[in-house]
């Protein structure tokens, strides 16, 4: 099974047991990076919360992924978001951001 396979039946499961608490509802956000941030930052979140050892997380944003992976300066109003989000991605063992562009995810 693969960890892909393996992550949307824990995700399904998890649903199950709490539906409805797994919408979060989103404030108007000022770009569509903010908006992937926030995402990635959930995203994050529910992998720790897994305690997913090996992740990719993959975003339609060239900009934050090299934000997220070091790559570039951090924007002022994402630092926070990205801090967050290292914050969780340091309980797993081996993670990277990746980019992939529109209508082209490999996984999930």
């Amino acid at each position: 099974m693969s960890i892909v396979t393996k992550a949307k039946e824990d995700a399904g499961d998890w649903r199950d047991r709490k539906q409805g608490e797994c919408a979060k509802a989103v404030t108007r956000l000022g770009s569509s990076n903010e908006t992937e941030a926030e995402a990635l930052k959930w995203a994050a979140s529910m992998i720790a919360s897994f305690q997913y050892k090996n992740v990719v997380l993959e975003t339609d944003s060239l900009t934050l992924t090299r934000m997220v992976n070091g790559d570039e300066e951090v924007w002022p109003m994402l630092q926070p978001t990205i801090a967050v989000i290292h914050h969780y991605l340091s309980q797993v063992q081996n993670w990277k951001t990746s980019y992939n562009p529109r209508g082209r995810q490999l996984t999930g």
